[in-house]
């Protein structure tokens, strides 16, 4: 079973994504912080990370940038409102593998997977 980690801080989101992921068959865990993730990545496998662009202790790019820095190189699909073609770029480049934006479908999130 894929092991997926979203990270966020809207509990409506996780839990919508959570529960999608579930009804897939997808074993899916949720954390609200950055401090949360990198725990999660420490101690468990994690075979995909959905994290949202936008968390107020640390911007998707800096969480990104840090989980590579620690040798994670688990798959990172980013979630935002709204991503402009910058940003989209700037992610791209740092290696991530999809980005959905927000309100999403179910099928842009399995199309993603």
């Amino acid at each position: 079973m894929k092991r997926i980690l979203i990270i966020g801080d809207d509990p409506s989101v996780l839990d919508v994504l959570q529960e999608i992921l579930s009804t897939f068959g997808y074993s899916a865990h949720t954390v609200d912080s950055a401090k949360e993730a990198v725990s999660a990545l420490s101690t468990e496998r994690v075979d995909l990370i959905f994290q949202d662009i936008s968390m107020p202790e640390i911007t998707g790019g800096q969480l990104l940038d840090f989980i590579r820095k620690k040798g994670f190189q688990t798959p990172v699909v980013v979630i935002s409102a709204h991503i402009e073609e910058e940003v989209e770029k700037r992610m791209r480049a740092a290696g991530v593998g999809g980005m959905i934006e927000k309100p999403f479908e179910v099928a842009e999130v399995l199309d993603v997977m």
